[in-house]
């Protein structure tokens, strides 16, 4: 015997488990936009920051003489703290 799958949940309340669905993924999508627009700001506030004192450093010979240049170690440095910063 075949069951006839009509896409509700339950006959009594009429809730269609593809609205759920949808209503689900707008809610993941949404926290996901929420979530880049979180990274993005993070970078455009931690880049500037970790591109000066790096700056600084290569200014004042603190440590040691790296071949990359300024910016692609503030670039390195940014992102290799935010993913501390967003962990909840």
């Amino acid at each position: 015997m075949r069951v006839l799958q009509t896409g509700y949940d339950s006959p009594a309340t009429g809730e269609c488990s593809a609205m759920l669905n949808n209503t689900g993924k707008s809610k993941l999508a949404s926290k996901r936009r929420s979530e880049n627009h979180e990274v993005r700001l993070l970078v455009v506030i931690l880049f500037p920051c970790f591109f000066l004192v790096e700056t600084c450093k290569r200014l004042l010979h603190v440590g040691e003489r790296r071949q990359n240049s300024c910016f692609e170690e503030a670039k390195r440095s940014t992102y290799s703290v935010i993913p501390y910063t967003m962990m909840q």
